[in-house]
């Protein structure tokens, strides 16, 4: 009875701890030569796909696209390829215990749960849109790259001229999300409301999308492009001529 009851224990504290979530804003405090230097990792989950926005409220930083997040046994890992940074910690408790790294130099970082700043920006649209969207993904058949996206489409009869919105340089989302603001969002918003469909994607190896950010060129970047095109073709709602 006493083995039962140890094995019973066993699996609960296995299945409370395969049970914790990560997702949520995390904040701490980097001590860089003496100065206070806040950050806070917004960490968000769609399916089984983490991603990450990172804040520097000191820097007016909000908002910073990340590569790659990953949550394996407690362990986080946040990667963001263009900034040279990464954060990897063990969740204890309440708390994530782990290392800051940037430009290979490491700063010890405790993160807290806390609440995620309300930000004014009245330019973002807000559901309910007088339009439909539709979390579409797309595939790069070479390499077989795997681009999601969202694509917004004008709530009429009839078929409609369309555009790829394509985000800039560095590792950006499908909203091009940066500092707080979500520029390509914006403009899709004000588009689809004028009557195109619209099409919006992650780059390749940022957000949900797959293959590697750091090694691809710009001849991968316009090939993607391309591959969105031909998605639009197929889509009924699409006037092709």
């Amino acid at each position: 009875m006493k083995k039962k009851a140890i094995i019973l224990y066993l699996f609960l504290v296995s299945v409370s701890v395969s049970a914790q979530e990560i997702t949520g804003s995390w904040s701490g405090t980097l001590n860089v030569l003496g100065n206070k230097l806040p950050v806070i990792f917004h960490v968000s989950k769609t399916d089984s796909t983490y991603s990450t926005t990172m804040d520097s409220p000191t820097q007016n930083a909000l908002g910073l696209p990340t590569t790659k997040t990953s949550f394996i046994e407690n362990k986080l890992e946040i990667v963001a390829t263009g900034l040279g940074i990464f954060y990897q910690g063990t969740l204890e408790g309440d708390s994530i215990l782990g290392t800051f790294n940037q430009g290979g130099i490491p700063f010890p970082l405790v993160l807290k749960l806390t609440d995620k700043p309300v930000l004014n920006r009245p330019q973002e649209p807000k559901p309910p849109f007088p339009y439909k969207t539709e979390e579409i993904k797309f595939i790069h058949k070479k390499g077989s790259i795997e681009l999601p996206g969202t694509l917004s489409i004008p709530d009429s009869a009839g078929k409609f001229p369309a555009i790829v919105l394509i985000a800039g340089s560095g590792p950006q989302d499908r909203d091009e999300t940066i500092f707080g603001h979500k520029p390509l969002l914006v403009i899709a918003d004000y588009l689809t409301r004028k009557g195109f469909v619209v099409l919006r994607y992650d780059k390749r190896g940022t957000g949900q999308s797959t293959g590697s950010y750091p090694i691809a060129t710009t001849q991968d970047f316009a090939t993607d492009v391309a591959a969105a095109v031909e998605y639009l073709k197929v889509r009924e709602e699409v006037d092709k001529s």
